[in-house]
């Protein structure tokens, strides 16, 4: 049985996106929450009833509804905070600032149990620090998918970096760079999409990042969820590089933009740290949880006196999925502008091998492994 919603708040595209889903018996919108009856699902905007007078009308007239969530504006950490809190324990459920439409209605659906409309092919990898190798990582775990399996491949480097290092001729692509001004506006079609992406084999693409740091600025957590659900839809899998920079727009929608999500870290203290501060001061304030990454220990070292990958996991709140050993060709790969897949490192390539698998698997594609031969020794001997 479809269930109804009453929406307070002067969104219309909301509102439109709503009845759009055929997901819902009736979408009511309006300004006033007084002629408010008992909906299966209320949605209200601070924008139109403050946190105070909801407070006093959910105690003597709100609660008798099923699902109530209050979408809040204010960029105040603190105040957010509290306002979350106490309504958590009312049982409002609270939709954070910085979501889009799309992320909003993903909310609703999923906290309400109705079909879930989220992209389930893509995958989004956040750094909890500079160098931890997020993008390494991501560029081997590409081209790991796009070698075993037939799925057209997308690599995103929306880090506000260009992300090329390990990609030759990076020079002569365009990237985002040549699509910012369709982008932002909103106006980009799938063939010029396809148009700004290198190239990399029959089935993996990618699509360098911006070159200018300026730029970054430009490109909202909204603009970046339309260029990923565009990209998803052109594209089997789509694999995301966010960077470790949670409060620009790009990393921002990037992470919402998914429900895979996997978090990069090493055994560094500092990473850690630095994390703790993402969470405490932008996680909060952005309805985020940590529990919500899947977590791959990069650059590991066999030492006694370091975190093993499990203590990690518990340090940061999170799951374990695999462990990439630290190596020694990440200069060598730099200037040579390609992955470490290259090096014929049997220990590596198995480790990102078994975490490609996973993955994969989450996006509903199957890796194909065929076991190579090795020629006999009168064979290498006659060749």
């Amino acid at each position: 049985m479809k269930k109804s919603v009453v929406l307070i708040s002067n969104d219309l595209d909301l509102h439109k996106r709503l009845e759009d889903t055929g997901l819902f018996d009736q979408v009511t919108i309006d300004t006033s929450i007084s002629s408010v009856g008992v909906p299966d699902i209320l949605i209200v905007s601070d924008k139109i009833i403050h946190y105070n007078e909801l407070i006093e009308l959910f105690d003597s007239k709100l609660n008798h509804i099923p699902h109530v969530f209050y979408m809040i504006s204010n960029n105040s950490t603190g105040a957010n905070k509290n306002i979350m809190q106490v309504l958590k324990v009312k049982g409002v459920k609270c939709i954070p600032p910085r979501m889009t439409i799309t992320q909003i209605l993903e909310r609703i659906c999923a906290e309400v149990g109705l079909t879930d409309i989220s992209n389930k092919n893509i995958a989004v990898f956040l750094g909890t620090d500079s160098k931890v190798g997020t993008t390494m990582v991501t560029q081997c775990i590409a081209e790991t998918i796009a070698k075993y399996s037939k799925a057209r491949v997308a690599l995103l480097f929306l880090n506000g970096q260009p992300s090329t290092d390990y990609i030759q001729d990076r020079d002569n692509v365009l990237g985002l760079d040549s699509i910012k001004v369709k982008v932002i506006n909103k106006i980009l079609s799938d063939s010029e999409l396809i148009g700004a992406f290198i190239k990399l084999s029959d089935n993996l693409y990618a699509l360098p990042g911006a070159k200018s740091i300026l730029d970054v600025r430009y490109f909202s957590n909204d603009h970046i969820e339309n260029l990923i659900q565009l990209t998803s839809k052109l594209f089997d899998v789509v694999l995301v590089d966010a960077g470790h920079k949670i409060f620009n727009g790009m990393t921002i929608g990037s992470v919402n933009s998914t429900p895979h999500k996997y978090l990069i870290t090493t055994q560094q203290d500092s990473a850690l740290r630095n994390f703790e501060r993402t969470c405490s001061q932008v996680f909060s304030e952005l309805d985020i949880d940590p529990k919500d990454f899947l977590l791959i220990v990069n650059k590991f070292v066999h030492l006694p006196e370091l975190y093993t990958s499990s203590q990690l996991a518990n340090l940061y709140k999170t799951s374990l999925i695999g462990t990439i050993d630290f190596v020694d060709y990440g200069w060598q790969a730099e200037k040579d502008q390609k992955s470490l897949l290259n090096y014929d490192i049997t220990s590596l390539n198995k480790q990102i091998l078994e975490l490609s698998k996973i993955i994969a698997s989450q996006m509903g594609v199957e890796l194909t492994i065929t076991k190579e031969v090795k020629p006999g020794i009168f064979s290498r001997i006659f060749r």
